[in-house]
């Protein structure tokens, strides 16, 4: 399985990967929006991992190309600002939406359960 993190900061990327890859999950890992899209369209993941607050091709963004591609893979979205965005990410087809101080573990146990 593949998993695509997206983050601005590669110490969230690589904490997410490192917390989330095993021998059956492989992680990658970018920090900006624009390579995202190019990696959603050249390899299939199984979960794609965004900040909403990504620069170049915000996460928004990333987010809106991905759905209006076709894209039915699932997007978890995740922000310092859960409040103010977490409707706007659902709305544009994100599947979980979660706050960067979530405890690592929950995320990893969202992950799994997507995954089965």
């Amino acid at each position: 399985m593949k998993i695509l993190i997206v983050d601005q900061c590669s110490v969230v990327t690589s904490s997410l990967a490192e917390a989330i890859a095993n021998d059956t999950i492989n992680c990658v890992t970018t920090n900006c929006g624009i390579n995202a899209l190019d990696l959603v369209n050249l390899h299939e993941f199984d979960l794609i991992i965004t900040d909403i607050d990504t620069p170049s091709a915000g996460g928004f963004h990333t987010l809106s190309k991905i759905r209006k591609q076709g894209f039915e893979t699932p997007v978890f979205a995740f922000t310092n600002k859960p409040a103010d965005m977490e409707h706007i990410a659902i709305k544009l087809g994100a599947d979980f939406v979660f706050c960067k101080s979530s405890p690592l573990g929950y995320v990893v146990e969202a992950v799994g359960d997507v995954l089965r």
